[in-house]
C-alpha cells in the first residue's frame, strides 16, 4: 500500500496452481521462456527451465460499470476480472464509503488496486473488506490511510512515509507493478538495507533507464511471527506464502515498483517532453528474463548480505499507464 506516500497491497498467487486461471475464458494466457513469450505451448516448454503463464483481459476499461455494479461478491468479481485498476479503485471507494469510512490518503487506495485487478488466483469481497479494515489506525497499525467517516484524519508514523511513486507534480508512472520473490532466507533480505538499491539497479539496467526513474518498495508477510514492513506495504498473512513440495510454506518477499518521470525542475507552463517510452518499457517488463534477473539480484545481495541466499522470481504484475490494464504472470519450474 502506498501513502502518497502510502502503499497497501493485497496479493494472492500460488506458484503451483496454474489451471484455474490458465483456462479462464475471461483471460488470455501465454507460455513464456524465461520471461520471453512464445505462442505455442509445446514449443515453449522444450529446453525451458521456467514456464510463465500470463493473465490479462481484452475488455476495454471504463469506470461506468464500476460505479453501478452492486457491492456484492458477484459485483466485485466482475470488476476484478476486468483487469482494470481504475475500475477497482472506483469499486473500492464505494465499498469504503458503504462501510462508513473515508480515504485519508489516495495513495493507499491506488496501492490496493493493481493487486485486486485480474489476480492470478481468486480473491473475494470478504478479503477486500478485511484489507480495508486493516488500513484503519490502531495500536497494531501505524501505517494507516483510512479513517471513520466523521473522525479527523491522522498522519501515519514517520517510518511509513515511503512510497513506490513520486507524488505530484511528478507525472503518473508509465508502468507500475510488483515482483514476488522466493528467497532462501527472506528475513535477511528484508533486514538488508541494500536490497532496495539492488532491485532498483538491476531493474533499471534491464529496462535501459536511469535509476532515478525507478521507484522500489520492499515488503513481506509475517517473518518469524512479526510483520516485516519497510513502508505502508502490508501483505495479508493468508496471501503471503507459497507452498513448496516436500517442505514447509515459504514467505514471499515483494518488490513493488513504478517507472516514472521526475517532476519538472522548471516553472514553465509548457509540459516537458517525456523521456520514457511507455510502449518500450512495458514490452521489456512483460518479456523480462526473470531467471537472469533473479541470478543477478542473488549475486548483488550475496555480495553485501550472503545469508539472504538464492532469489527466484515467482510472480510478476505489470500495470500500464495508457490502457489502465494490469497483466499478471507466474513462473514455476517445468
Amino acid at each position: 500500500m502506498f501513502a502518497s506516500m502510502a502503499f497497501r497491497a493485497s496479493l494472492f498467487a500460488s506458484l503451483y496452481v496454474l489451471s484455474p486461471w490458465a483456462q479462464d475464458p475471461d483471460a488470455s494466457a501465454a507460455v513464456c521462456l524465461s520471461g520471453t513469450c512464445a505462442p505455442d505451448f509445446d514449443e515453449a516448454v522444450k529446453g525451458s527451465a521456467m514456464i510463465q503463464v500470463r493473465k490479462t483481459s481484452a475488455e476495454a476499461c471504463s469506470t461506468d460499470n464500476a460505479k453501478q455494479v452492486p457491492l456484492t461478491d458477484a459485483g466485485f468479481q466482475q470488476i476484478s476480472k476486468s483487469c482494470c485498476y481504475e475500475d477497482v479503485k472506483v469499486f473500492a471507494r464505494r465499498l469504503i464509503d458503504d462501510m462508513g469510512l473515508k480515504v485519508c490518503d489516495e495513495g493507499g487506495l491506488s496501492g490496493i488496486a493493481p493487486f485486486y485487478s485480474c489476480p492470478l488466483s481468486p480473491v473475494t469481497l470478504a478479503e477486500l473488506k478485511e484489507d480495508v479494515k486493516k488500513a484503519l489506525p490502531s495500536a497494531d497499525n501505524k501505517c494507516h490511510w483510512l479513517q471513520e467517516r466523521y473522525a479527523e484524519c491522522s498522519e501515519p508514523a514517520l517510518e511509513c512515509a515511503v512510497s513506490a511513486q513520486k507524488p505530484p507534480p511528478a507525472p503518473k508512472p508509465v508502468a507500475s507493478g510488483f515482483f514476488a520473490f522466493k528467497v532462501t532466507n527472506p528475513s535477511e533480505m528484508m533486514r538488508n538495507s541494500k536490497a532496495v538499491d539492488a532491485v532498483k539497479q538491476e531493474l533499471a539496467l534491464s529496462l535501459g533507464v536511469p535509476t532515478e526513474n525507478v521507484n522500489i518498495v520492499i515488503g513481506s508477510g509475517p517473518l518469524d511471527g512479526e510483520e516485516a514492513v519497510s513502508s505502508l506495504f502490508i501483505v495479508p498473512q493468508s496471501q503471503a506464502f507459497i507452498s513448496v513440495e516436500g517442505a514447509a510454506t515459504v514467505c514471499k518477499v515483494f518488490a513493488v515498483f513504478s517507472i516514472q518521470e521526475p517532476a519538472s525542475k522548471t516553472s514553465s507552463i509548457t509540459t516537458p517532453a517525456p523521456t520514457l517510452d511507455e510502449e518500450d518499457i512495458v514490452k521489456k517488463l512483460k518479456h523480462l528474463d526473470t531467471v537472469g534477473f533473479a541470478k543477478k539480484l542473488t549475486q548483488d545481495l550475496n555480495d553485501v548480505d550472503r545469508p539472504a541466499g538464492a532469489v527466484e522470481v515467482i510472480e510478476e504484475a505489470v500495470c500500464e499507464k495508457t490502457s489502465l490494464k494490469c497483466t499478471h504472470a507466474v513462473c514455476r519450474d517445468k
